[in-house]
């Protein structure tokens, strides 16, 4: 019962089912990692490290529990740690298709794109039904690219296979939602600026895949509000990391420094190191420190509204 809770992405639900599975077994290793892969669905690092140290000082080459400690080394940005320990799992069962999948996705992201296509497709073929899989294979871009005609035939395989996700695309059940909710937040569309084209129908395919997603996650909050006016003003939030010195703060501050009298603006910072830039400081109220809410299957969040 808590791994069907898990899947549908009732949090909370599936841990009180796991946590009974340790009281009645208290070597259940499974439950043990399965505590760790819902702190980490969470954000709660440090309580998956745990979680994942517990399972594997029972059992060490437990394949999904030296996995999600790799998944987390590599969330907190040890990429280096997070890829050798995916290795290390991987040669335990190099079957697996998770550990294929993650490894891969980590190679893609230090810039090894080759082996890391080459890893996601291996556990697409382990595993044609991963959704998570086909999502990034689709998405995945290069770097550099040798030529124009490099670049279109890039843009024109993403459309091909993108579009083939959006007419696949299964949200009849908790569980394919909840699958659904995991791929996307693997990858985003963020390499696809880097092209110099226009983005905008390719945008358009990308952004019907995350309302349909979004939808069937949250119906309570699909439908549209209606735009509401304080004193006249309507009312504007931004959110972004990256309100510092960055080339997208250099890119697009102008939105938010320079939006008529008649917006009220506010700004959602989404940074954990950075002080945001003083021009965006003197616009807005910063809302930061936003952090999940009580209930995990909540998209809401508790924040602090603070200047700089």
């Amino acid at each position: 019962m808590g791994v069907i809770r898990f899947e549908q992405g009732s949090f909370d639900e599936a841990v009180v089912h796991f946590e009974a599975a340790l009281r009645a077994d208290p070597g259940n290793v499974d439950a043990r990692a399965n505590i760790g892969f819902i702190r980490l669905a969470e954000g709660r690092r440090g309580e998956a490290l745990a979680a994942f140290d517990q399972a594997l000082a029972a059992a060490p080459d437990h394949v999904r529990a030296r996995t999600g400690r790799a998944r987390t080394l590599f969330e907190q940005g040890e990429e280096e740690d997070a890829i050798a320990a995916f290795r290390a799992a991987l040669a335990l069962d190099p079957r697996d298709p998770e550990t294929n999948f993650q490894l891969g996705v980590a190679e893609a992201r230090r810039g090894d794109d080759t082996t890391g296509e080459k890893l996601i497709g291996r556990a697409l073929a382990l595993d044609p039904a991963m959704f998570k899989a086909r999502w990034k294979a689709a998405l995945l871009l290069p770097r550099i690219y040798d030529s124009s005609d490099h670049v279109e035939a890039s843009r024109a395989r993403w459309s091909e296979r993108v579009a083939a996700l959006e007419a696949d695309l299964d949200l009849t059940t908790p569980e394919a939602v909840s699958r659904a909710v995991e791929a996307i937040k693997t990858t985003t569309n963020f390499d696809l600026h880097y092209q110099g084209h226009d983005d905008r129908p390719m945008q358009e395919l990308y952004g019907r895949i995350l309302s349909r997603v979004a939808a069937a996650r949250y119906p309570e909050l699909a439908a549209r509000p209606e735009p509401r006016a304080r004193d006249g003003k309507l009312r504007v939030g931004f959110v972004s990391s990256f309100l510092y010195d960055h080339t997208i703060f250099k890119i697009y501050n102008a939105w938010i420094t320079d939006l008529t009298d008649a917006i009220e603006t506010y700004v959602y910072y989404k940074g954990r190191s950075r002080i945001p830039r003083s021009s965006i400081c003197a616009t807005a109220p910063i809302i930061s420190n936003m952090s999940p809410a009580p209930n995990s299957s909540s998209p809401r969040r508790a924040a602090t509204t603070s200047t700089c």
